[in-house]
This record gives structure tokens, C-alpha cells and sequence, in this order.
């Protein structure tokens, strides 16, 4: 990843309107994982990483792949999509450009 995760953990935790809480520390919890982009986690990890339950993990992790900011590559294995990054980039940028003219 061509970012630093605590820099890109910041912007996710920033940004508004475009991951649930849930989302948030799922995806926040894989980044930190993450090696060369990939991250391997269970869902009983991440329910004790995150205290959120079986099922909204499952629900979560479905919704990033469908948002694409991850993709599972095998069981257990998800990789964070460089795009995905890029956006949330871009997002971050945009909303702290706005809230910058606001004051």
C-alpha cells in the first residue's frame, strides 16, 4: 500500500457518510493486519478486536467487498483494494476542503 495505515486509519475514522461504525472498525482492524495489502483475520478475531457480533461482521465484510475497498481472496484472507484506498483519499480530501471553507 502506498499510504502509511495510520495515516489512511486516520482519514477513515474522519471521513463522514461513508462507512457505518461497524465498517469502520472492521475495516480499520484489517488495515492494521494488513501485509503487502493483505490481511488474514477470523471472524472470532475480529469480534474480540471489535465487539461487534457474528453476524454484523459477516454483513460488514460483504458490504466492503461490495463498496470494493476489499476483496476476499480465500477464507479467511482479504486484500484491501488499491482503489478503494484512492477514493477514500480523494472523499477525504473533498470533505476537509469543504469543512476548511466552512470556518
Amino acid at each position: 500500500m502506498k499510504m502509511e495505515k495510520e495515516k489512511l486509519i486516520q482519514m477513515i475514522q474522519l471521513i463522514e457518510g461513508t462507512f457505518s461504525i461497524s465498517e469502520k472498525r472492521i475495516f480499520i482492524e484489517l488495515i492494521k493486519l494488513s501485509i503487502n495489502d493483505e490481511a488474514v483475520a477470523t471472524v472470532q478475531f475480529l469480534k474480540n478486536k471489535t465487539s461487534v457480533s457474528n453476524t454484523t461482521i459477516y454483513i460488514t465484510l460483504k458490504t466492503l467487498q461490495l463498496k470494493g475497498y476489499i476483496l476476499k481472496t480465500k477464507k479467511d484472507t482479504f486484500n484491501i483494494v488499491l482503489k478503494g484506498v484512492e477514493y477514500i483519499t480523494e472523499l477525504f480530501e473533498i470533505q476537509n476542503k469543504h469543512n476548511i471553507n466552512k470556518i
